[in-house]
């Protein structure tokens, strides 16, 4: 058996050389299922061998072909292909098989095809690895399969000196990065951590003795744990040293996004008139005004925001109204009650809102740049409302609501949107 299976793999090996990849896709699923039937039997001669003790070279029983040579060519078969499959089982799996590992929930991992528990048997364990294999294969950024997370890094070192024990200098230096990013089948970056540092060490050998003379280090730190948590943060740290003594020692950690807002208005009565009119010697005032009004509200923010982003973004929107109201109101020396009104004769307003991005695209490890912009006008017309009033002497002023009205609304909108890569995140 073990030389019929010799033969076929040696006939798979030369044909598969001439054949499209069509007829080699067919000649590999038949020599497949060819090796698979011999293979289960062998196994079952092996067992069938081992239950007559022919296995067994310490037993009385023997048979008439050598075990120990035939355990031999087995072994030299079977052996490098059981590691090769293991080996295979190690990197996909990271021999993880937990309650929540990817093996047992393969859904988790948006695959076109792999869905459910690969654990209950190892036939449907081979179709999982290989089937993800694949899709790691086809993808252009390497990943951690077990985890699905995206790790790059750089480190630089170096070191050098002059003279001896007796007298001398040497001097040593370091700086590297490392990104670490977990990312969904969809490319998103859900979470990242990041980490930069760099040092200079200078030091002087006298009469052997070897002391440092200067030491200067910085670190710096950036994560987004979860975009469900906002954890986003920055953190650093630095050391400068002369001759074993801190000059300066500073670290931190800090919210990793801002913002900043502000307002500013003004207001410019263009009209105003009062007349008392008296009927049946009750005073009653009818007034009216006309109110200008323009503002302004702006706004900045940015930072480590989730999914791996950093932004800065800026909102304008100026604003201008003219408003009528008129008020009948009875007056006596204590207290003033009566109905008002309040109209919107034209309103306008035109927000701004600008947002630029830099982010990782974690499918293809590119950074990317992203650009948003969009610009609005809105007008507005008669709206209103309709009030009671009471304002009494020692009492704070009280009002009624009758109704409110909503007129006309006009919004034109301009969006702009730009996405560009900036480069490889090698």
């Amino acid at each position: 058996m073990v030389e019929r299976r010799n033969a076929i793999w040696a006939r798979y090996e030369s044909e598969r050389q001439t054949l499209d990849s069509t007829a080699l896709r067919q000649l590999s699923a038949s020599v497949a299922a060819q090796l698979r039937g011999l293979d289960m039997e062998i196994e079952a001669g092996l067992q069938d061998a081992q239950a007559q003790g022919c296995l067994g070279l310490t037993s009385g029983m023997r048979c008439d072909w050598s075990p120990e040579r035939f355990k031999v060519l087995i072994d030299a078969e079977m052996v490098p292909r059981r590691e090769t499959n293991f080996q295979r089982c190690l990197e996909i799996t990271g021999n993880d098989f937990g309650a929540q590992s990817f093996v047992r929930n393969a859904g988790q991992l948006g695959i076109s095809g792999l869905e459910g528990d690969y654990t209950t048997g190892a036939r449907k364990l081979d179709s999982y690895i290989a089937s993800y294999k694949r899709w790691l294969d086809g993808q252009p950024t390497i990943m951690t399969a077990w985890t699905q997370k995206i790790r790059r890094s750089f480190k630089k070192s170096d070191s050098g000196g002059f003279g001896d024990s007796d007298a001398g200098a040497s001097y040593e230096y370091g700086a590297g990065w490392e990104f670490n990013a977990t990312a969904s089948h969809l490319g998103v970056c859900e979470a990242f951590d990041s980490h930069a540092n760099a040092y200079l060490r200078a030091r002087a050998q006298l009469f052997g003795s070897d002391n440092e003379i200067f030491y200067a280090s910085g670190d710096a730190t950036a994560q987004d744990k979860s975009t469900n948590t906002g954890d986003e943060n920055v953190g650093y740290a630095v050391v400068l040293r002369v001759v074993g003594s801190d000059i300066y020692k500073s670290s931190g950690n800090y919210p990793a996004t801002f913002s900043f807002a502000n307002s500013k208005s003004a207001k410019q009565e263009f009209l105003k008139v009062s007349i008392p009119i008296p009927i049946m010697g009750i005073p009653i005032t009818v007034s009216g005004s006309i109110i200008g009004s323009v503002g302004i509200n702006a706004g900045v923010h940015g930072g480590v925001s989730p999914g791996c982003r950093f932004t800065l973004g800026s909102n304008v929107m100026p604003w201008a109204k003219v408003d009528a109201a008129v008020a009948v109101a009875v007056d006596v020396w204590f207290a003033s009650a009566g109905i008002s009104g309040s109209l919107t004769l034209i309103g306008a307003e035109v927000p701004v809102n600008v947002e630029l991005a830099v982010f990782l695209d974690s499918l293809t490890s590119q950074v990317m740049f992203k650009s948003d912009a969009e610009l609005a006008v809105t007008l507005r017309a008669l709206d209103g409302s309709i009030k009671l009033f009471l304002d009494v002497i020692l009492l704070d002023p009280a009002e009624v609501v009758l109704f409110e009205f909503t007129g006309s609304k006009s919004t034109m909108k301009l969006e702009e949107h730009k996405k560009v890569p900036l480069g490889l995140l090698l």
